[in-house]
C-alpha cells in the first residue's frame, strides 16, 4: 500500500484513510475486528471469512467485517484490506 495513508484514532476504533476511510480496526481482548469500507460483493474472498455488516450496528463506518483471531489470519486479512485500499 502507499505512503499516503493517514491514521485517525477515534474513541472506540482506529480508522485508516487513503482518499477516504478504507479500513477501521476495533481492538478486543481476544480478537481484532477489521471493518472494510467496501461492499461484500466487491471483495474477492475465496475463504469466505468476510461478513456483510452494512445493516448491523457496529463501531466504524465499514460495510464488511473480517475477524482476526491469530497471527495466521493476518496475511489473508491484509489481502482483503488491500482491495479496500485500492477502491478508496
Amino acid at each position: 500500500m502507499g505512503n499516503d495513508i493517514e491514521m485517525r484514532p477515534k474513541k472506540k476504533y482506529v480508522a485508516f484513510r487513503h482518499k477516504q476511510a478504507f479500513v477501521s480496526f476495533l481492538f478486543l481482548k481476544s480478537k481484532l475486528k477489521a471493518y472494510l469500507n467496501i461492499e461484500i460483493d466487491q471483495v474477492d474472498d475465496p475463504l469466505k471469512k468476510a461478513r456483510d455488516v452494512k445493516d448491523v450496528g457496529h463501531y466504524s463506518s465499514g460495510k464488511t467485517e473480517i475477524i482476526i483471531k491469530q497471527n495466521g489470519d493476518i496475511p489473508y486479512a491484509l489481502s482483503l484490506i488491500k482491495q479496500a485500499y485500492e477502491r478508496s
